[in-house]
């Protein structure tokens, strides 16, 4: 049998916020972290931002 936990049905899913649009703000913070950082962040982080920029940019792309 299965071990994990299951949430109660009488305790309510936790709301998540839509999000409108992607931040073109957001975007160049992202950038310049990357840009800027080098060697200091590491690679799992790296790869994490590319991917959320990546997002970012679909996100906008369907909102236009």
């Amino acid at each position: 049998m299965d071990s994990t936990p299951r949430r109660s049905l009488s305790v309510p899913a936790i709301k998540r916020k839509h999000v409108e649009f992607a931040s073109p703000d957001g975007q160049d913070k992202i950038a310049k972290l990357l840009d800027r950082a080098g060697e200091e962040i590491p690679t799992y982080a790296k790869v994490m931002m590319e991917c959320l920029l990546e997002t970012m940019k679909q996100m906008s792309e369907i909102h236009q």
